[in-house]
């Protein structure tokens, strides 16, 4: 969908293409997990090249927070202009099409917005802390602020753990009533389809359904492909990206 509406230069990682070793092979695209510095430079340097990016993928800490960081800033911040460990947010908007920004997950959800009119887009990071605390109506009303037209806002949710994998407690769900179900298996324990989550989220900010689009694949369910924590532990992280310009 954001393809056919003018943004190419955007994308979902696997876990296949990079330098990393085991545990975080191959193409680990974090920095705080305990891989080596350099492999994860050539992995940004392997996707940016790939995709025909001119600049490196911006973006910051992820503390599962409702931050929204303008990427403006960050290319301000440091000269290499990757993962910025100083700045914590967990969305980032960019107004510069020659910027990209992207979020690194392993079974949260990486959620791309973008509009066609004013070229804004924005990268969010989502896990149930950040759905349930706002985060995803927080990067929505950014893109607003700055210009884009609320109507013509397009999501594309990421590949993240699915509904039939990702078990929480009981306060865990009452957070979520219309995206959690008991556990067949577990007393106590519900099941969260996040994504579906993420998507009630999207539609409560004002976004039409018709604008939203969900990856099919679940990190946990496909861990040969994807980075999962919940399914492997240690491990690396997987990034979703986009970019308001064209190749």
């Amino acid at each position: 969908m954001l393809e056919a509406a003018g943004f190419p230069l955007h994308g979902f990682t696997t876990r296949h293409g990079g330098v990393s070793a085991p545990p975080y092979d191959t193409l680990n695209l974090g920095l705080a997990v305990g891989d080596d510095p350099d492999a994860v430079a050539e992995n940004h340097r392997r996707l940016e090249r790939h995709v025909g990016l001119d600049a490196a993928i911006l973006s910051a800490r992820q503390v599962h927070g409702t931050a929204i960081a303008l990427a403006a800033d960050l290319a301000r911040e440091r000269p290499d202009r990757r993962e910025l460990p100083a700045v914590e947010a967990d969305g980032i908007v960019c107004a510069d099409p020659r910027e990209a920004v992207g979020v690194r997950t392993a079974d949260c959800a990486a959620i791309l917005l973008a509009e066609p009119r004013s070229r804004l887009v924005a990268a969010v990071h989502a896990g149930w802390r950040g759905a349930a605390g706002g985060v995803v109506a927080a990067g929505v009303a950014a893109l607003v602020s700055h210009g884009a037209s609320l109507e013509g806002i397009l999501a594309a949710i990421g590949p993240c753990i699915c509904g039939r994998c990702y078990e929480v407690g009981d306060d865990v769900a009452s957070l979520f009533p219309d995206a959690a179900r008991p556990s067949p298996e577990a007393r106590g324990k519900h099941l969260l389809d996040l994504p579906l989550a993420v998507e009630l989220a999207l539609r409560a900010a004002g976004l039409h359904a018709r604008n939203i689009d969900r990856a099919d694949a679940c990190t946990r369910c496909n861990g040969s492909d994807f980075f999962s924590h919940r399914g492997s532990g240690v491990t690396g992280r997987n990034m979703g990206f986009i970019c308001g310009g064209v190749r």
